[in-house]
């Protein structure tokens, strides 16, 4: 591969994250339905503790039977509708009579902390939606970190389902480690920054997970640097 001539700095800087989000949390039991109402004051929610810090991108939910339209997505911060509200927009409800669910993917931006409790909840458009419609659920609490909820016109509490879902929140960044050789394994000591996926300047990413740059040290002596991928998903940097 041709060395390419640029500064370490620029090296960084130029750095733009090509990351896929990951799933995060998931709820795929779906053993059961609810028959969801589009009347005034009616509602379905799902709370769900995040297990990565970063940015939560996407919610998928699964429903049933067939249908097409829309419904108001909140997300919320804490168990149940009682939260700031950290994000609302318009998204397609869409449903078909099949053996198993209709997954729904809404892409969504909300910054996300591991450990902390958030909640979705789904407000029907009656003018678009049948009533009632239907939500894929799991019986008998089968996600351990969250709880499925209702709103009615008397209230919001908590059932013992859970909504049939997938959250991914993108971690945003990679580990990047100092080698003296490519034999090196990276370890927790050689930790020497945090930096976006290594920038790749073709359409495709190289066969092999390697780029050598030619860079200029602060003294202005050329020097190379090498951008590897760990199995463990990290960048590694050796010169």
């Amino acid at each position: 591969m041709r060395p390419k001539r640029v500064t370490l700095a620029a090296l960084l800087m130029l750095s733009a994250p090509r990351l896929m989000a990951a799933v995060d949390q998931e709820q795929l039991v779906y053993d059961g339905g609810t028959s969801a109402r589009t009347l005034p004051g009616y509602a379905v929610w799902q709370s769900f503790t995040a297990g990565a810090t970063g940015t939560l991108s996407r919610i998928d939910m699964g429903f049933f039977n067939d249908m097409s339209g829309t419904a108001r997505l909140s997300i919320l911060e804490g168990e149940g509708t009682g939260g700031a509200e950290l994000a609302s927009l318009d998204v397609p409800v869409v449903g078909l009579t099949q053996a198993g669910v209709t997954w729904n993917a809404w892409s969504v931006s909300v910054p996300v902390d591991a450990g902390s409790v958030y909640t979705f909840r789904i407000v029907p458009d009656a003018a678009t939606l049948p009533d009632p419609y239907g939500v894929a659920i799991g019986s008998a609490s089968p996600y351990p970190r969250g709880i499925m909820g209702l709103d009615d016109p008397s209230g919001s509490y908590a059932t013992p389902f859970d909504v049939v879902f997938r959250t991914y929140v993108d971690a945003g960044m990679y580990d990047v480690f100092r080698a003296e050789s490519p034999q090196d394994v990276a370890s927790l000591p050689r930790l020497i920054a945090q930096v976006p996926e290594s920038p790749y300047d073709d359409a495709a990413a190289p066969s092999v997970p390697l780029l050598c740059y030619e860079v200029e040290d602060a003294s202005g002596a050329p020097d190379i640097i090498r951008l590897s991928r760990l199995s463990s998903g990290a960048v590694r940097i050796e010169w």
